[in-house]
């Protein structure tokens, strides 16, 4: 079971043991397709990304949310493989809840108490229930992207994400080969951006922007990844951002750039 007096290693390798065992469980299955039930149901749009939350606990005894929404790559949501899931465990700390997302490899994304506070405080959010601002928080602010920057006092590689709501400041903190995490201490809105921030979002809007008009226009057989998550985070990816569109952005931002 999670607690707070647990060094590194130990998180780590609980951690990953639960998230491999979900992985590999019929439960991940069920709650998967109940997602698609639900989706019928209600019916909801087939572009529309519908996140739902379900929690459960493990036999270690930690607790769990996933979130299962409709994968950014998909077109219209038929099987569990049009859809994708986020796992986030946590536990309560002197300073709230601090949560962790398991990557792929050795990264494992923490979000401590302090950025969820300052989430809660910045968006001017009436939410009381710490686990409903968690929700709240992945529903729309959930970037794999993640921005390195300078080095701290301490020496450890400070980073950015830019997320729908505002940006997260933290630092990378790499114990060892196998174990990296990349922790998320602040949330900053967008109202109260600095200037190097906007500089660097309005520089990825762009990069996004002319990597989507080349697919368009059949300049590229596919979008990357990354570039997908990009074009989400900015709203490319509604039906109404036409060619034109992208070329008229692309000009006016390139014209702002050039001032």
């Amino acid at each position: 079971m999670l607690v707070e007096g647990m060094n590194v290693g130990e998180i780590n390798t609980a951690i990953y043991r639960d998230y491999n065992i979900i992985l590999d469980s019929s439960t991940l299955i069920r709650l998967e397709n109940s997602y698609l039930d639900q989706r019928r149901k209600f019916k909801i749009q087939k572009d529309d990304s519908y996140p739902v939350f379900y929690s459960i606990k493990t036999k270690a005894k930690n607790n769990w949310i996933l979130m299962v929404e409709k994968h950014l790559e998909s077109k219209s949501v038929k099987t569990i493989n049009d859809v994708r899931t986020a796992f986030f465990t946590y536990y309560h700390t002197r300073k709230g809840y601090r949560v962790f997302n398991p990557c792929a490899g050795t990264t494992l994304l923490v979000y401590n108490g302090h950025m969820f506070t300052r989430f809660r405080e910045r968006m001017h959010l009436t939410i009381s229930d710490p686990i409903d601002i968690i929700k709240h928080f992945f529903a729309t602010n959930f970037s794999p992207v993640k921005q390195r920057m300078d080095k701290d006092g301490q020496g450890n590689v400070l980073f950015m994400s830019i997320e729908k709501d505002g940006y997260l400041m933290g630092n990378v903190q790499e114990y060892s080969d196998k174990i990296i995490w990349y922790v998320h201490k602040t949330f900053i809105s967008g109202s109260i951006a600095s200037f190097r921030q906007i500089t660097y979002t309005n520089k990825l809007k762009l990069n996004a922007a002319k990597d989507l008009l080349k697919f368009r226009i059949g300049d590229i057989k596919e979008l990357s990844d990354l570039t997908n998550e990009y074009c989400n985070l900015f709203g490319f990816m509604d039906k109404e951002v036409t060619i034109d569109f992208l070329k008229h952005l692309i000009e006016d931002m390139e014209k702002q750039s050039s001032k």
